[in-house]
């Protein structure tokens, strides 16, 4: 009687080991593309260092709503609009021969700012109009 309740709790526990498994193992990949694909070029974060957006070079993000005139000149046949990230940039990941290219805007005075290294950007987060990805 003993052996089989020995055997019946290896069972349950191997079951519960294999199910706890496949839920991390499934979760995986969700939290990978959290932070980022690896092919990404340019990472944002916001201050707390949640990535905030992530693109390839050529792309623009801009924080205004489409056909708003304030950025129609930053546009370009890569942008996207995306207000709901207004306020958030406050650092940049970027891949080795990448730039980001911010976007002064909302009471900036600076116009734009190149980054060029990963880490904070140097501009209040709610100066900032848009972001752009360049690689050579």
């Amino acid at each position: 009687m003993l052996k089989k309740r020995y055997t019946i709790a290896a069972i349950a526990t191997a079951i519960i080991g294999v199910a706890v498994g496949a839920v991390q193992f499934a979760a995986e990949p969700a939290n990978a593309q959290a932070s980022g694909p690896l092919t990404a070029q340019c990472r944002f974060k916001d201050a707390r260092s949640a990535v905030v957006t992530y693109f390839g070079a050529g792309e623009t993000v801009l924080f205004v709503p489409r056909g708003d005139a304030l950025m129609r000149d930053r546009g370009g046949p890569q942008t996207r609009y995306h207000p709901e990230y207004r306020n958030r940039i406050a650092s940049a990941e970027l891949k080795p021969g990448c730039r980001a290219v911010l976007y002064g805007q909302f009471g900036a005075n600076w116009g734009h700012r190149v980054v060029t290294q990963t880490g904070p950007v140097g501009v209040p987060a709610n100066h900032i109009g848009g972001v752009k990805c360049e690689c050579q």
